[in-house]
């Protein structure tokens, strides 16, 4: 008997284009009192890391295989298939690594062996949906002499960062002398330049957005308005008190301007980096005028990150009883691949929600929430098959009496018992805000949400 034990040493989450690490001990489990016939043997063992795609047929109409190709599946069980008994295709593969030949173990020996492949770039992320799967997992091959070949198979979660594909590893342009006695850590040195890149790019991409790039509007009765240019801005060190500065948006939009609030003394030095506190604002309003304002600072986030948004019922006309809000992924099967509805079938659009908050609002002026993104989710992505977007789901419910007042009279000359009306007439509609999720540090999702990172068989 011998027991074969993978352990992934960082954890089971990885980002595409990072160099994955195993250890893989073999132990021959017997005393080492025993006698030395019963030292144990394997002829070989090898690892590759594979990717396991898998549709639902009632959802996703797949083009039928080409028969032109054999099928690689032999019967023998004794050819090495990291996929041999999944579910699905397997879409994508490293090339085989072989960790030893030939191994002989005596009672009580075990034997280490270090297995490092970089995951594929191209790649889609791990994702389970209701339509189609994307699995990646380590496999590792081991062989008795005359045996069929046992499989061991360890979980991978893989996150994919856009715009790595690109993106070669610098070269050190200095000349130094080389010695056949030192062993450099390339692969070490690429892993942590990539990981630091994207940390870099994720903290970019997720903070408050430029004065340039993202221009919104703030709209604020009864306050001068300061107009500049973006030329005068940068000059500008003197600034109204209560005032705003408009500065005209020069790209596509011409007639579109950013506001921003003074800072109301002397002096301030007001920089482009101090722009993007201020939140983008919306307009919600039904077919009989208006129901409030919504905020929300940022439209890009990274798994782990909060929803924070802000809600102003004060300045609507109609009123608002009661709203909700829900993170949700929208999962939607290309055109494509779509399997054609019939009566009563299954849509290729399906929602997930993630996280969800409900607020009865009558005479509220002023509201807030904030919805946690899940370590556990899938970031947006797309493929040829399938595409995963993010979005908040409102819903609200309005009343159609203007200016309706549910509240108890405030003097009476003696003691009575108030109860509001049993019936209220509403209506009901809803709003869709895309937002984009990137994907966070592997390492902080391999701690807040952990997953099995050692897995054990027995031949």
């Amino acid at each position: 008997m011998i027991e074969v034990v993978a352990e992934l040493s960082r954890g089971p989450v990885f980002l595409a284009g990072e160099a994955l690490e195993c250890v893989v001990t073999v132990t021959n489990p017997l005393p080492p009192t025993a006698t030395s016939a019963s030292s144990e043997a394997l002829a070989w063992a090898s690892a590759q890391i594979h990717c396991q795609f898998h549709a639902s047929e009632s959802r996703v109409a797949l083009p039928p295989p080409d028969s032109s190709q054999p099928d690689v599946q032999p019967e023998s069980q004794t050819v090495f298939l990291p996929h041999r008994g999944e579910r699905g295709q397997c879409i994508l593969s490293t090339p085989p690594k072989i960790l030893f030949c030939d191994l002989r173990l005596d009672p009580g020996e075990s034997k280490s062996y270090s297995y490092s492949e970089v995951l594929p770039i191209e790649g889609p992320p791990s994702f389970r949906g209701q339509s189609v799967k994307y699995v990646y997992k380590l496999t590792i091959g081991c062989q008795r002499v005359n045996s069929p070949i046992t499989l061991l198979r360890v979980p991978l979660r893989v996150l994919v960062l856009t715009g790595l594909q690109d993106i070669r590893f610098p070269q050190d342009e200095a000349v130094a002398p080389s010695s056949p006695f030192l062993e450099e850590d390339e692969g070490g040195k690429k892993d942590s330049w990539l990981a630091e890149l994207a940390g870099e790019r994720l903290m970019a991409a997720t903070s408050c957005r430029s004065l340039r790039e993202n221009p919104f509007t703030i709209a604020l009765p009864h306050t001068p308005i300061l107009l500049l240019s973006l030329t005068d801005f940068s000059n500008c060190h003197m600034l109204l008190e209560d005032s705003l500065i408009l500065i005209p948006h020069y790209k596509e939009k011409p007639h579109l301007g950013l506001w921003l609030p003074a800072l109301g003394t002397p002096q301030c030095g007001l920089q482009a980096h101090s722009v993007p506190f201020f939140p983008d604002l919306y307009n919600i309003s039904d077919g009989r005028g208006k129901v409030g304002t919504f905020g929300i600072f940022k439209s890009v986030y990274r798994l782990g990150e909060d929803v924070v948004g802000t809600l102003n019922l004060g300045e609507g006309t109609v009123a608002c009883l009661q709203f909700s809000v829900s993170l949700q992924t929208e999962e939607r099967v290309q055109p494509e691949y779509q399997r054609r509805r019939r009566t009563g079938g299954i849509p290729s659009v399906s929602h997930v929600t993630h996280a969800r908050h409900q607020e009865s609002c009558l005479h509220t002026t002023r509201t807030s929430f904030s919805l946690p993104i899940p370590l556990s989710s899938t970031p947006g992505f797309c493929t040829a098959i399938v595409s995963l977007k993010w979005r908040l789901h409102f819903e609200f419910v309005t009343s159609r009496e203007p200016g309706l007042v549910l509240l108890p009279p405030l003097e009476q000359p003696e003691p009575v018992t108030w109860t509001g009306p049993e019936q209220v007439p509403v209506d009901t509609f809803s709003w869709d805000l895309p937002i984009k999720v990137l994907p966070t540090s592997p390492t902080l999702a391999s701690y807040a949400a952990p997953g099995p990172s050692t897995s054990t068989i027995t031949i």
